[in-house]
């Protein structure tokens, strides 16, 4: 059920309610249905005078457009006349409909008495018969009219009272609230202050006392970027977010990372602003897109700049669906600056696709020569049984580093893994692919590495190992070597 929209006034009793139509059946009975429309009708002024006469004593208009005459036609006609005469003219065609209803004599009894004039003699009451302790009001027609539109002047007024009660309540609700964030925003901007101030003061001196690691890289200089606290604090959290519920050093390091690629945008965008706590300074789109061409100028490759931009988009878009409580920016205005970094990325693909041609051209003239590859693994061949003939006696970190190297050559040179490949394969994946059963045709061991850079893509590696090959993990990975560097046991 919609709830109503505004208070009206009770036709029968002239006070004030909120849901009258319930009103209406509950306190007086109007069960007729149409008697109770009409009654409606009257309280919310929506009933259609365009047919009737004018009310205006010496006016003879009768047409079609009531409402319209009594605009045109009586300019000398105050607001307030005019509204009262609309008011007299809406009820007495709701009464003339009431008595037309009443004539019909509806199956369901009428309540309401509006139609009815009580002016008649034999029911007046002789002044001589009238018990002088009681006042009896007036029952005359004109004084009757006059006391039912004090009435409802009265309900008017008291209905208006109230409005504005809770429009003053609402007001100084607003008010209070105002306040608290003004003096959250105040907060902010000394904080800003006093941290870039803090920024301005620290920065020659770390400069002079660690030369070198400014200069190593850019995530050094990353780390003195001064932002104000609730802006470092949501990237604290985004931080958290990116590290994911069981980290590895390796992702500790990539969300280092990708935070600071993201700091250093947001302080390009931020310079020479103010209230940034707020952060309306992203929606600066001219700065945006120059800060492709900013990187570019600091000597970072295509393609690290083009990583830059979609760290960053990933960002907006995490700062899209949870923004801080400082945040004054619109989701429209988010679009925007994701759109703008959206077009930076693209406008970096044919830079990028030139940038990798030429790097694919600078490895394939530096790439291993098949003669080199296969006497890499003919030396490997001989030498890693004679490692493990020599561990046996002497189990120096020397042979065992030896022993890596050539195994790792060897398996490199066949199958072009990467040697974090080897560095993840464990005991047990060995243990595993031993156990699995073998054909009649089969010459060796399928060892699956599931552990590795791109295993969501591609899944586990695989390396097929024969029988003499494998023997050389099974002699390392023994009870003698169990506990040596090189393959490592998983729990």
């Amino acid at each position: 059920m919609t709830p109503p929209h505004g208070s009206s006034i009770c036709p029968i009793c002239l006070h004030v309610y909120q849901a009258l139509a319930q009103h209406l059946k509950r306190a007086h009975g109007v069960f007729n249905l149409h008697e109770r429309r009409l009654l409606l009708s009257m309280a919310s002024g929506r009933v259609n005078i365009r047919q009737c006469p004018c009310p205006v004593s010496g006016c003879s208009y009768h047409s079609t457009r009531l409402d319209q005459h009594l605009l045109d036609g009586h300019p000398e006609l105050t607001r307030t006349r005019l509204l009262n005469e609309e008011h007299a003219v809406r009820k007495a065609a709701v009464v003339q409909l009431l008595g037309c209803l009443r004539a019909t004599n509806p199956r369901v009894a009428m309540v309401s008495a509006l139609d009815l004039v009580v002016c008649s003699a034999e029911d007046r009451q002789v002044v001589g018969e009238v018990d002088p302790g009681v006042v009896v009001a007036c029952q005359m027609p004109a004084c009757v009219s006059v006391r039912a539109e004090h009435q409802e002047n009265t309900a008017t007024m008291e209905r208006l009272e109230r409005e504005s009660t809770l429009h003053l309540k609402t007001i100084k609700v607003q008010a209070r609230k105002l306040r608290r964030y003004q003096l959250v925003v105040r907060g902010m901007n000394e904080a800003a202050a006093g941290s870039r101030e803090k920024e301005v003061e620290q920065r020659p001196e770390e400069v002079e006392q660690r030369p070198e690691e400014v200069v190593a890289g850019p995530s050094r200089q990353l780390q003195h970027l001064a932002l104000p606290p609730s802006i470092e604090t949501f990237l604290a959290g985004y931080e958290a977010y990116q590290l994911g519920i069981q980290p590895t050093p390796k992702h500790v390091e990539n969300s280092t990372s990708k935070v600071n690629r993201v700091r250093s945008f947001l302080f390009h965008l931020s310079a020479g602003k103010n209230h940034l706590a707020s952060w309306l300074f992203l929606d600066d789109m001219p700065a945006v897109t120059k800060y492709a061409t900013h990187l570019l100028r600091e000597g970072k490759e295509v393609t690290t700049v083009s990583f830059y931009l979609r760290n960053i988009i990933q960002f907006l878009g995490y700062l899209k669906d949870t923004p801080p409580r400082a945040c004054r920016l619109r989701k429209p205005q988010i679009h925007g600056v994701i759109r703008a970094v959206h077009m930076a990325v693209k406008n970096l693909a044919r830079p990028i696709v030139t940038h990798q041609l030429k790097v694919k051209a600078k490895k394939m003239a530096s790439i291993v020569s098949r003669e080199n590859l296969k006497r890499c693994q003919e030396q490997a061949r001989v030498a890693i049984p004679e490692l493990l003939t020599r561990m046996e006696d002497d189990s120096s970190s020397n042979l065992r580093d030896d022993f890596s190297g050539y195994f790792s050559a060897f398996v490199i040179t066949i199958y072009g893994h990467r040697p974090g490949v080897l560095t993840n394969m464990t005991i047990s994946e060995v243990e595993a692919a031993k156990a699995d059963p073998l054909l009649p045709t089969d010459s060796g061991y399928v060892i699956t590495i599931d552990e590795h850079k791109t295993n969501r893509t591609f899944g586990g590696a695989q390396i097929f190992l024969t029988f003499e090959e494998f023997s050389w993990l099974e002699r390392w990975s023994g009870p003698t070597w169990a506990c040596l560097d090189g393959l490592r046991s998983r729990t």
